[in-house]
């Protein structure tokens, strides 16, 4: 199953800067603006590496790739970036709170992991991947031989042994200790200790991996090594492109946080609001809730929490079509509306919210070619309520519909089973940093 092993991590001198002006949220959630932001803020932030600018005349020779592979020399020739002497794995929590919710904190652990094909059915992606965004991983790997920021997966151990292994070597003083942007408290410690590596390795060896963020930069791994064979250069199952670098969450840990992805719908042509409702109601009990400006906030929480009393029972969305109501939808018989669902899906993935609402709100009701989500013809994704409700208001889309959750188990349960979620049913949080350590191929 799962082959873990230690590395000698490639890490910021925090002797000469710091921390939170050099690490980064993942390449793929930082807008241009973002990420020129991030430039400013500091010559060595690990952004100049993962998103570099394209510039006048550039080619295939001088690019922002071969720019950040020649950057990434030049930090560990000045010291900047530093290897650990020592095989090492790095356990990493981020302690935050999304919106109104309590307080939470997730802990895993960094190591690198034996690449796996799909068909092994030891790393499993949950969602599909577009070629583009492989593409450019690719070429970035390719000029700094690198894994540059880690893949999120997550393990199934109920019984929690690995966590209190974490627990108990994170008693000493983090090499990190830091606040981000979005006030998420970082910490980050360095375990060498060939005992506690070993347990954690071993007890590692009979589990199967979920792939929660990070497909692309997984399938682009894939390729690089498939690059690398084929040049017969190596044949060793220990050559450094036959593993990537990962976090390692525990499923069952509290921390495991995945909030909705919300749809945003426009451009339909002759959308007409009230024919909507009456197809609605054919399978949907509707449940107004009016507000106004003065108790929106406090209609907004009710309704919240309404939707997901209900959905831990029926399926239930919630819709906005504009003006000063919001509405609950309640399925009047789930099994119905699941016969919508292609039944060459397993029973899990059919029984998705997220599957109900493309099959039969999308597709069925809307006429809307699920297949081609990722295109945005018709269909935004946000995972904030607000942004979704503003889009109707301000008159840039005709429908907003609401999501719960999707749940760990049911991630596990579709993923398990060798299906694809469907498109944009997880938003995981928090994402992982860039910058706290890298796993350089050629040392």
């Amino acid at each position: 199953m799962a082959r873990i092993v230690p590395f000698r991590g490639l890490r910021y001198d925090p002797s000469r800067v710091d921390m939170r002006e050099v690490v980064a949220p993942p390449y793929d959630v930082i807008n241009d603006e973002e990420r020129d932001f991030l430039h400013d803020r500091h010559p060595n932030n690990v952004v100049w590496l993962e998103k570099g600018k394209d510039l006048p005349g550039d080619g295939p020779g001088e690019n922002k790739y071969a720019r950040a592979g020649r950057l990434l020399k030049q930090w560990i020739a000045s010291g900047m970036l530093r290897y650990d002497q020592k095989p090492s794995i790095y356990i990493y929590e981020q302690e935050y709170q999304y919106s109104s919710e309590r307080p939470r904190l997730r802990r895993g652990f960094l190591a690198l992991a034996r690449l796996e094909d799909q068909e092994s059915g030891v790393i499993l992606g949950h969602e599909h991947t577009m070629m583009p965004p492989k593409v450019d991983r690719l070429n970035l790997m390719k000029e700094c031989k690198a894994n540059l920021s880690p893949i999120f997966s997550l393990y199934s151990q109920p019984d929690g042994s690995i966590d209190s292994i974490l627990v108990e070597a994170a008693f000493t003083s983090p090499v990190y200790d830091f606040r981000d942007d979005k006030n998420i408290r970082n910490r980050f410690w360095v375990v060498n200790d060939p005992a506690v590596i070993r347990s954690i390795t071993s007890q590692m060896e009979n589990k199967s991996l979920i792939i929660a963020d990070g497909h692309h930069r997984y399938e682009t791994a894939l390729i690089y090594r498939h690059i690398r064979r084929s040049e017969g250069k190596s044949s060793s199952e220990d050559a450094p492109y036959n593993y990537v670098m990962m976090l390692f969450v525990n499923l069952e840990g509290e921390g495991v946080s995945i909030y909705p992805i919300h749809r945003i719908i426009h451009g339909l042509e002759r959308f007409e609001p009230g024919q909507f409702q009456r197809q609605i109601e054919k399978y949907f009990e509707r449940t107004e809730y009016p507000f106004t400006c003065a108790n929106c906030e406090t209609v907004a929480r009710n309704f919240s929490a309404d939707m997901a009393r209900v959905g831990e029972t029926r399926h239930a969305f919630g819709l906005y079509l504009g003006g000063n109501a919001l509405e609950l939808l309640t399925s009047r018989d789930d099994i119905a509306l699941r016969e919508f669902v292609e039944r060459d899906h397993c029973e899990s993935f059919r029984t998705l919210d997220v599957a109900i609402a493309q099959a039969v709100i999308l597709q069925k009701i809307l006429g809307i070619d699920t297949q081609n989500l990722s295109k945005e013809e018709h269909v935004r994704f946000t995972p904030s309520s607000d942004s979704a409700l503003e889009a109707v208001r301000r008159g840039e889309a005709q429908i907003a519909l609401l999501l719960n959750p999707t749940k760990p188990e049911q991630v596990k349960a579709v993923t398990y089973e060798g299906e694809k979620m469907p498109q944009k049913s997880t938003y995981f949080y928090p994402k992982l940093l860039s910058g706290l350590v890298m796993n350089r191929f050629e040392s």
